[in-house]
């Protein structure tokens, strides 16, 4: 399974080295790139593709691409013939440091992102930089927003050093985007763990992505990229913890500063069909498949790389917020 875009930048490489070891069956499948087509459409083209090569139980299943193409061929590999081998080479940042890292795999559904998948992590993951110096500067960006994510909720002196090589990590330097990758891998992988069924503290890492799936659920999946949204969403669960649990709003602020200077929206955009609807947004979290005997779960900041899990729907809360971020 390869990404589309992937595929028309790098598909002579990729044929060297697939031709390097040179397997006794080998077929392509191009997905189109979007997160509008990891749907159960999709998942069954793929499934029918597998059977009209009539690939065994021996099968690797490999995906190039980004968290997308992860996320569908995971979940096919867990369900073509009960289980094939799967092998993940992330090709955008957002995949390398996120997606590829514990084994979440699915597709979305009409009423929200992710309602349909299970667990199953890839026998190996490939992480090469090599995919990074041709990937388009939104791409880039956003998977920078997981990068800040994981310093808010697990590290202030990562955060820190995000803010100090800023410059360094947009000019794409080798050995600054080595230590981010290598970094952010330790400090996901370190809660992945401890609780890999996502339980428990795995959910910190939800920071910022309870509000986030739901404006990508709420504008189609076609305005916002992954790390845009979650973006916003932190500045919301931010605010939601100055109130909370009175975390400095001077936090909230370096976020948003990093974020800026990372090229990342901090507020909803207004052109979206005269703006995005509060009561929208507030739909598809209904739906968050987090939910537990019917309540919301939130993660939220006590203090900085110090989360903590809340339960409730925080409405009365969350909607001053929204307007604020210039949700109508």
């Amino acid at each position: 399974m390869i990404d589309s875009q992937v595929a028309a930048l790098h598909q002579a490489q990729i044929m060297k080295w697939v031709n390097l070891y040179p397997p006794k069956h080998f077929a392509r499948f191009v997905f189109p790139s979007g997160e509008s087509n990891k749907n159960l459409d999709f998942f069954q083209q793929v499934i029918e593709f597998l059977v009209g090569n009539e690939f065994s139980r021996a099968l690797n299943l490999v995906a190039i691409g980004g968290g997308v193409v992860g996320d569908l061929t995971g979940f096919v590999a867990a369900c073509y013939l009960r289980g094939v081998n799967f092998i993940y080479c992330p090709t955008t940042l957002l995949a390398q440091i996120d997606a590829a890292i514990g084994g979440k795999t699915g597709v979305n559904l009409p009423e929200g992102k992710n309602l349909v998948g299970t667990f199953y992590p890839p026998k190996q993951v490939i992480c090469d930089s090599y995919f990074l110096t041709t990937l388009p500067d939104r791409e880039f960006q956003s998977g920078l927003a997981e990068a800040v994510k994981h310093g808010m909720v697990c590290s202030e002196d990562y955060f820190n050093w995000l803010k100090e090589n800023a410059d360094a990590i947009l000019s794409r330097e080798p050995d600054v985007l080595n230590t981010l990758v290598t970094e952010s891998i330790r400090l996901k992988a370190e809660l992945v763990a401890k609780d890999v069924q996502d339980q428990d503290c795995r959910q910190w890492l939800n920071f910022g992505h309870t509000i986030g799936h739901a404006i990508e659920s709420a504008t189609g999946y076609h305005h916002y990229l992954h790390g845009e949204a979650v973006a916003i969403g932190m500045i919301a669960a931010m605010k939601l913890s100055e109130e909370q649990f009175g975390i400095s709003a001077d936090k909230t602020t370096e976020l948003i500063d990093l974020l800026t200077k990372f090229g990342l929206p901090v507020t909803l955009d207004s052109s979206i069909d005269a703006g995005v609807k509060i009561e929208k947004i507030i739909s598809y979290l209904k739906l968050d498949k987090k939910k537990r005997a019917g309540q919301l779960k939130w993660v939220l900041l006590k203090k900085m790389g110090h989360p903590i899990l809340i339960s409730g729907s925080l409405e009365d809360s969350l909607k001053p917020i929204l307007l604020m971020l210039g949700a109508r």
